[in-house]
């Protein structure tokens, strides 16, 4: 990681590089955190789509 001291002008395409890097990593267990998915039971169940008869 590069220092605010360390960055070059014009140097934000690496920063957004950077971002971009981390929240990839970061999707393949974001779901998997507390508070981040629909639990099952009656939560989830109110939520699902109910086709239409």
């Amino acid at each position: 990681m590069i220092s605010d001291e360390q960055a070059e002008p014009g140097a934000n395409f690496d920063l957004r590089d950077e971002i971009h890097e981390y929240w990839s990593r970061r999707a393949e267990t974001f779901d998997l955190a507390f508070g981040h998915y629909i639990a099952p039971g009656h939560e989830v169940e109110t939520l699902r789509i109910k086709p239409i008869v």
